[in-house]
């Protein structure tokens, strides 16, 4: 399996639009960082720029992987499961020993090490810009590091649906990016129809997302600052296991039954 995602690692190699793509998602907290800079006051002393950088981290946390994310893993999905159908080159790996399901685990493996090495560089960008700009200070960083890298694997697992649209249609780029775009702006509408109404937004593998993390954060938050924290209780974390859980393991089944359908 190893050597899979290395070999599949190696063919994102001359895709140099993921790379311009992932460094576009960097610009949320440089844009994040200027709106914030434009009305902070520093009245508040050091306590204040501490909360204005967790605002910022919040709020990063939100557009990077509620709405981009999404998007960048139904990219990445279109260019790992269509490269061999455009190159005509998987008939070539039907003489190899290996499953359609082997391929499958590791195109999904790099979609999640991809998760996790752009939960990173956003938080290293939100880190960098509020202490250059001046509009926050930076604390705390191992938390953020762990729990933004938590977030973007959780939200890749929360994304699961998109790649399933797109292995489903079987089409070109340009609709894969379409369909992954529609699937992002369709939760971000739901949290903004039904803000408040966490009965509905809870169900929502990427809100459920959101709401699980934001409480931790917030919690996080209120510890340091010694302030009231909002309840995350067993049954909170409980929920989110369940439904990422079963996102993943009915997405997981389509793939395979698309994959295996067209690739023959």
């Amino acid at each position: 399996m190893l050597s899979l995602l290395k070999c599949e690692a190696w063919k994102l190699k001359r895709q140099k639009g993921i790379a311009i793509l992932t460094l576009l998602g960097l610009l949320f907290p440089l844009l994040l960082s200027l709106l914030e800079k434009s009305g902070f006051s520093a009245d508040g002393g050091r306590a204040a720029f501490e909360k204005e950088f967790d605002y910022i981290f919040r709020c990063n946390l939100v557009y990077s992987f509620t709405i981009f994310l999404p998007c960048l893993v139904g990219i990445l999905a279109a260019i790992l499961f269509f490269m061999e159908r455009d190159c005509d080159t998987y008939k070539n790996l039907r003489a190899v020993p290996l499953s359609a399901r082997q391929l499958i685990f590791a195109k999904i493996g790099i979609l999640y090490l991809w998760a996790v090495v752009y939960s990173i560089l956003t938080t290293l960008a939100t880190v960098a810009f509020t202490a250059l700009l001046g509009c926050g200070l930076p604390y705390n960083l191992l938390f953020k590091f762990g729990i933004s890298v938590l977030c973007g694997i959780l939200a890749t697992t929360a994304s699961l649906p998109a790649v399933v649209f797109v292995i489903y249609f079987n089409q070109t780029y340009l609709v894969s990016v379409l369909l992954s775009f529609g699937y992002a702006i369709s939760n971000w509408l739901a949290l903004v129809i039904f803000r408040g109404n966490n009965a509905i937004l809870d169900w929502l593998p990427i809100n459920g997302t959101l709401n699980w993390v934001g409480l931790v954060v917030i919690n996080r938050e209120a510890a340091h600052f010694g302030t009231a924290a909002q309840p995350l209780t067993p049954q909170n974390t409980l929920h989110l296991v369940v439904l990422l859980g079963l996102t993943f393991a009915f997405s997981l089944v389509l793939i395979i039954r698309f994959y295996k359908k067209w690739a023959g």
